[in-house]
């Protein structure tokens, strides 16, 4: 069985690795991890990330700032269906 045209997305390899990606960024922020290329930098303690999230989560370790919390208590402010 043939898939349609529009269903087929290209892929983006690595050939440094056997990795696969269906999207570009996702192959670029994969290849900063063997070049060990760090752009996003704290600016608190200048440590430096490869993926931007990890920087993000890494300063909320200076900021205090907590955005998720324990599913318990978000579950327990949901009002209940009747």
């Amino acid at each position: 069985m043939d898939v349609p045209q529009k269903m087929k997305k290209p892929l983006y390899e690595y050939s440094k690795c056997p990795m696969i990606f269906r999207r570009k960024d996702y192959l670029e922020s994969h290849e900063r991890c063997h070049n060990v290329e760090k752009p996003y930098v704290c600016n608190f303690c200048d440590k430096a990330f490869t993926p931007s999230d990890r920087l993000g989560d890494h300063i909320r370790t200076h900021t205090g700032e907590k955005p998720y919390s324990c599913w318990s208590v978000v579950k327990a402010s949901l009002p209940v269906a009747a």
